[in-house]
């Protein structure tokens, strides 16, 4: 008697191969898009901030604090000053 393997399975048909390209969103120039670029890609997809509800200069601001106090972004003040700006310049309801 041949014993059976738990959780075997066998698979016939031919193998395909499936790529999967990033999808990084075009943001528009503005100052501070080079900030947020390199340093909201550095935790996050950039497509996540792409998905996001305009907000006001005030969300923005508390969601880069939030950044830097709870995850610890590696960003100081003045940078974070800029990514903010950028924020509000392209995703803002003022």
């Amino acid at each position: 008697m041949e014993k059976k393997q738990e959780n075997s399975f066998s698979l016939n048909g031919s193998v395909r191969e499936i790529k999967i390209t990033p999808e990084t969103p075009d943001f528009p120039d503005h100052e501070g898009k080079a900030e947020f670029m390199s340093y909201c890609s550095m935790c996050h997809s950039l497509k996540y901030i792409s998905m996001q509800p305009n907000f006001p200069r005030k969300t923005w601001e508390a969601e880069v604090n939030k950044m830097v106090a709870k995850y610890k972004a590696p960003i100081d003040s003045v940078t974070g000053k800029k990514i903010a700006d950028y924020l509000v310049a392209i995703k803002s309801n003022h």
